[in-house]
């Protein structure tokens, strides 16, 4: 892998997950639905596309870059003092044509897993969630696993989709700014 393939890598976990093929593509169907939400929902006149809380579910963004694929889940809890944020980043390399997920000898999917803790602001018109601790990193295959950038996602939502613009450091330390386009997969996380 060369050197700027790492400083992707390192970058690309960081960076975005279920909704976005890449910096001008949001037009992504998430593979499932929970069958409280629906394309029509996002329409809602509550503007929380038809879950009861306009924040909490889970969320999820696709993004491709320079041969590896990344999906980002963030898993937002209403509790009384605002919502409990979890993410979850998956990496692989793959064309952009597969987003199927390569195979490990066994015949799970291959990929680095990465568990972080996040907080998440809520904007009067939109959601900011940012990185805080990480909690585990594995590759599925047991392969060797590279570091991991931390993300600030944040941008309006409108229904259940989240615009964000995630702010992130590359692996040489710079400064990187990548639009993700988040799709609410269900209400609850």
């Amino acid at each position: 892998m060369t050197e700027r393939a790492r400083a992707r890598l390192a970058v690309g976990v960081a960076l975005a997950l279920v909704g976005c093929r890449g910096a001008t593509d949001d037009g992504w169907e998430p593979p499932r639905r929970s069958a409280g939400v629906t394309r029509d929902a996002a329409s809602d006149a509550r503007g929380s596309g038809g879950c009861p809380d306009r924040h909490a579910g889970l969320w999820s963004a696709l993004y491709w870059e320079d041969g590896q694929w990344q999906e980002y889940r963030v898993e937002l809890r209403r509790t009384a003092t605002g919502l409990d944020c979890l993410q979850v980043s998956y990496a692989w390399f793959a064309d952009r044509s597969q987003v199927e997920r390569p195979r490990c000898t066994d015949g799970q999917p291959a990929m680095n897993v990465t568990t972080l803790r996040c907080v998440a602001v809520e904007l009067p018109d939109g959601l900011e969630v940012a990185s805080l601790e990480q909690l585990t990193r594995r590759h599925t295959c047991d392969a060797v696993t590279s570091g991991y950038t931390f993300d600030t996602f944040g941008g309006p939502v409108e229904g259940n989709t989240w615009r964000a613009m995630n702010r992130t450091t590359s692996g040489a330390g710079e400064p990187v700014e990548q639009r993700v386009v988040f799709r609410r997969l269900s209400c609850t996380p």
